[in-house]
């Protein structure tokens, strides 16, 4: 997390299943000092660009399932930087 410049208070997000991965990310980001919400990803696309516009999220921490839905809408999210 650290090499992408991320400042304390910035949020992220996860959209991932729930397995170790999403935990490391979970925990790892509260103890650096960046605000971390899930995202529900049974939402739809509309609901997921709302959500990640609304937090104005940086990032989004996903699994690979998700890589195709956030491919095909990223360019709606306005903050989202590339990773």
């Amino acid at each position: 997390m650290q090499r992408w410049e991320l400042k304390r208070g910035d949020r992220i997000a996860t959209l991932a299943w729930n397995d170790y991965r999403h935990m490391e990310t979970y925990y790892g980001s509260a103890c650096s000092g960046f605000v971390c919400h899930t995202i529900n990803p049974r939402l739809f696309p509309e609901q997921i660009v709302y959500i990640i516009n609304h937090a104005e999220d940086r990032y989004v921490f996903l699994d690979p399932d998700f890589w195709p839905l956030i491919e095909g809408i990223a360019s709606q999210c306005a903050g989202l930087r590339a990773g």
